[in-house]
C-alpha cells in the first residue's frame, strides 16, 4: 500500500477524496464507527463554533466556498455543508451526517472500529491495529487532529475540567497513534493535520 491514513475526520476524508480521485493505493484508519466521530463527543455544547455562511449575498460559487468554512473540497457543489442546515453556529451532529454522506457520495476506502495501537519504521511504517492487522505502507498521513491539548498557566487551572480527561473517556486513537509515530521516526516531529 502506498498510502494509509490515520482518521476520518475532515483532514483524513479530504486526504482520502484526493487520493481517490488521483487512482491512488490508500486506506484510512478510523477508530470510531463512522466518519467524524470527534463530534460525537465534542465540542461538549454539541455547537460548532465553524462558522456556516449559506446566505452570503453573492452568486459567484468561489468566493462563496471561501465563505465556506466547514464544507470539503470535491468536485460534486451539491455536497456543500451549507446544504446540510442553515444555522450560523451549526450542530455537531450536522458535522457527523455530513462527514459520513461525503465519505459514501465518493466511496472512500476507510476501515471503521480499527484502533492503532503500534507504528514501526524500517524504511517503509508497519502499522498495528487493536485487531491484529499489520499493515505495511510507504506514507503514513497521521489525520488525527490535535493529540494534546494546550494547558495554559494560569492561577487556577488545576479546578478546570479538561477535555483530555473527557477524551480519554471515548478513547480515540489520537494519542497512541501519535507517539507511536513519534518513536517510529527518533528525533523528528510528526506532522499531525
Amino acid at each position: 500500500m502506498d498510502h494509509l491514513v490515520i482518521g476520518a475526520g475532515p483532514a483524513g476524508l479530504q486526504l482520502a477524496y484526493y487520493l481517490e480521485q488521483a487512482g491512488r493505493d490508500y486506506l484510512v484508519l478510523e477508530a470510531g464507527a463512522t466518519p467524524g466521530t470527534f463530534f460525537r463527543t465534542f465540542p461538549r455544547h454539541q455547537r460548532l463554533i465553524s462558522i456556516n455562511k449559506t446566505h452570503t449575498g453573492c452568486t459567484d460559487p468561489e468566493l462563496n466556498l471561501r465563505m465556506d468554512w466547514n464544507s470539503l473540497l470535491s468536485d460534486d457543489v451539491g455536497l456543500r455543508f451549507t446544504q446540510y442546515t442553515e444555522r450560523y453556529f451549526p450542530d455537531a451532529e450536522d458535522m457527523v451526517r455530513y462527514l459520513g454522506d461525503f465519505a459514501a457520495a465518493f466511496r472512500l476506502r476507510i476501515q471503521y472500529n480499527t484502533r492503532v495501537e503500534k507504528i514501526t519504521r524500517n524504511g517503509s511504517f508497519r502499522i498495528v491495529t487493536d485487531r491484529g492487522q499489520e499493515y505495511e505502507t510507504k506514507r503514513l498521513i497521521a489525520a488525527t487532529g490535535v493529540s494534546k491539548p494546550y494547558l495554559p498557566v494560569i492561577p487556577g487551572i488545576e479546578t478546570a475540567e479538561l477535555y483530555d480527561v473527557c477524551q480519554s473517556i471515548f478513547a480515540t486513537s489520537s494519542t497512541s497513534a501519535y507517539s507511536s509515530l513519534a518513536k517510529a521516526i527518533p528525533g523528528s516531529r510528526p506532522l499531525t493535520i
